[in-house]
């Protein structure tokens, strides 16, 4: 893989990435760019950028491997990871070519927003909670994930999220729908299709209305993330589990 070093605002990029891609470089600079010119993060970042999301996805389980992580979940878009201490983010060109570029910026972004928040390898260990290991680890990446569209909401970059969000609604199973759900809050206020679709979600399990509105407003008051998963973890449990 080629290695080049760029500067966006105060953070460097380590970029690498197979030699077919060239020419998608300068997007990804833009597009990351945008975050990280409207955030005061300063630092080192790597970014892997494939073709073949199978590419990435190799790459990423020998990483794993050589970083001694035994639980890696396959199967997404994007990654970022911090097992080295720096912050990673892995991307492919094939999810424009087969999603649209919209979804590819969505995710790219997505990502961005965790290095921003989620730099330390603490954000990768999942807290301790009454929940089965299973349902701990959807809540805390939940949470990460309702981070990360708060943070891009605030830097005026919600709006771009609407595509990771839709596909994440439509391709989510029962487990993994909680995280979409929590990753979806910060926009329920700006997008009415969203709104509704988190109340509907919500009414087919017998949540009222008010009482996810109090959870957004518990989320929203606290700026830590491990009271955030606290307090996903009691409202999992009480009403979306029961």
């Amino acid at each position: 893989m080629i290695t080049r070093l760029f500067k966006v605002g105060d953070v460097k990029l380590v970029v690498k990435y197979e030699r077919v891609v060239e020419n998608s470089i300068k997007t990804v600079l833009d597009i990351l760019g945008e975050v990280y010119q409207r955030v005061q993060k300063s630092g080192m970042i790597e970014v892997f950028v494939f073709r073949e999301i199978s590419s990435m996805e190799r790459v990423l389980q020998r990483r794993a491997l050589e970083s001694n992580v035994s639980v890696l979940s396959l199967g997404m878009l994007s990654y970022h990871e911090v097992w080295t201490g720096i912050p990673t983010i892995y991307t492919s060109v094939e999810v424009s070519e087969r999603y649209g570029e919209d979804l590819w910026k969505a995710v790219l972004q997505h990502e961005a927003g965790h290095t921003i928040l989620h730099g330390s390898i603490v954000y990768y260990i999942s807290p301790v909670s009454e929940l089965s290991i299973e349902n701990e680890y959807v809540v805390f990446m939940g949470v990460k994930d309702y981070e990360v569209t708060r943070l891009l909401k605030q830097i005026g970059l919600g709006e771009y999220q609407e595509p990771l969000v839709r596909y994440n609604f439509s391709t989510d199973d029962k487990i993994s729908l909680f995280k979409t759900l929590l990753q979806a809050l910060p926009l329920t206020e700006d997008l009415a299709w969203v709104n509704n679709k988190v109340r509907d979600i919500c009414g087919r399990k017998g949540i009222h209305p008010l009482l996810l509105e109090k959870f957004k407003y518990q989320l929203d008051k606290v700026e830590d993330t491990f009271e955030r998963f606290r307090i996903a973890c009691k409202w999992y449990k009480q009403y979306w589990k029961k």
